[in-house]
């Protein structure tokens, strides 16, 4: 069921305590059982109920602190797939901290949809706006924000243009995330193409507003999106448990570098991984290559989205395997790598013979980089299974090709 059917009348149903006991009791239930049954469930939509479940899943790891709070209403799938977690939306606000001193007063949400990151940024200003132009998508958002406290935020049920265009305040900060889709449900591959388009309000964001925060998804090239943005101070890669989540590009009409300097991140639960550099610096250099040594190392998926091939070797130490292979080597263990860290064991010819020698029982985890073969084929080639705690890492480096088997450290 879309999400024009959740009407404030549903949404106060769905928060009902006899609903919202349902909805967990059947948190772990066959969904496509549970519409097949029947039409309604608790006076509502088996659609909407569906919708609950399903969202009460994926808020375990997206919105623990929403996980257990009962009466949270969770919008269809789409909704929330585009949403940011709790985790990076906090991260967002520790950015703005960073470059806005002192007491905010006033910052804006263009695109406001499941209202994430509005409630973490308007916790640091007198007023907030929330701008959407789904009505039914905002009273999902002021719902749960209710909920968790918020009263300084102001509802907008319009469009980004007419809001920013419209409105006479000077802003803190405005945040914007445009769509990352287009109405075929083709994903956008740049700014110019979203919803809405921020290239065309530029000029306007920048007029008012001290900063301007726009988020992308992932799969936009940083490089490019930084040239055809213009105003770019400072870029964010944003990865969630090492898994990219997003990029933040940081404007200000003072700003106009083709070069910005990089952060790429990694949010564990309660760890960072921070790693900050200039692309020209990375342009700039210069890499020593080694067959593998005695350690291993993967920087994580934040590093590797931002492009830091080469400084991040170079910053620890450590030698380059191949050009187009992103692992790295020493002899010694360097402490505090940003990703994971492998102790080669052993390595072998990639048969199956040669992988019983050394793991009879035939488990271990794959993985592949640079290598002719997936991890998935190769696992298949050598005839063993997941699980257990070896890792055998097929890769190349100058030397040739590699199937190595090691331990994680880290």
């Amino acid at each position: 069921m879309g999400i024009e059917f959740y009407t404030e009348e549903t949404i106060e149903n769905i928060a009902a305590p006899a609903v919202q006991h349902f909805i967990i009791d059947h948190e772990h239930s066959d969904v496509k059982q549970l519409l097949l049954k029947s039409k309604t469930v608790m006076g509502l939509p088996a659609t909407v109920i569906a919708d609950q479940i399903q969202g009460r899943r994926k808020a375990r790891e997206k919105f623990p602190e929403w996980y257990v709070r009962q009466g949270i209403v969770y919008p269809p799938s789409l909704n929330l797939e585009q949403s940011s977690s709790l985790a990076t939306a906090a991260y967002k606000k520790e950015i703005i901290q960073q470059q806005l001193k002192g007491k905010l007063k006033v910052a804006a949400d263009l695109t406001g949809g499941y209202g994430i990151d509005t409630l973490m940024i308007s916790t640091l200003v007198d007023t907030m706006h929330y701008v959407e132009p789904n009505v039914n998508l905002s009273l999902i958002a002021r719902h749960n924000h209710l909920l968790s406290g918020a009263r300084n935020i102001v509802y907008h049920t319009t469009t980004a243009e007419e809001f920013i265009q419209t409105s006479d305040h000077a802003f803190d900060v405005v945040f914007i995330d445009p769509s990352r889709r287009d109405a075929h449900q083709k994903r956008f591959i740049r700014f110019a193409d979203g919803v809405p388009d921020v290239t065309s309000l530029m000029d306007v964001l920048l007029k008012c507003s001290r900063l301007v925060m726009i988020k992308s998804s992932p799969l936009l090239d940083i490089h490019a999106a930084v040239k055809e943005l213009n105003h770019v101070g400072e870029v964010y890669v944003v990865a969630y448990h090492n898994e990219c989540k997003e990029v933040i590009y940081l404007c200000g009409k003072e700003w106009h570098s083709d070069a910005s300097p990089m952060t790429a991140i990694n949010l564990g639960d309660h760890s960072q991984q921070r790693f900050m550099f200039n692309p020209d610096d990375e342009r700039l250099c210069t890499m020593n290559y080694s067959p593998p040594q005695h350690y291993v190392y993967e920087p994580n998926a934040a590093i590797l989205k931002a492009g830091a091939f080469k400084l991040i070797g170079k910053s620890f130490g450590l030698m380059k395997l191949h050009i187009n292979t992103h692992l790295y080597t020493s002899q010694e263990l360097m402490e505090n790598f940003p990703g994971r860290v492998f102790q080669i064991l052993s390595g072998i010819k990639p048969k199956p013979a040669d992988v019983k020698k050394v793991i009879p029982e035939l488990k271990a985890n794959v993985i592949t980089r640079n290598y002719p073969l997936g991890a998935e084929a190769l696992k298949k080639s050598l005839g063993v299974a997941d699980g257990g705690d070896v890792y055998i890492i097929g890769c190349t480096s100058t030397e040739g090709k590699h199937v190595l088997i090691a331990s994680r450290l880290q």
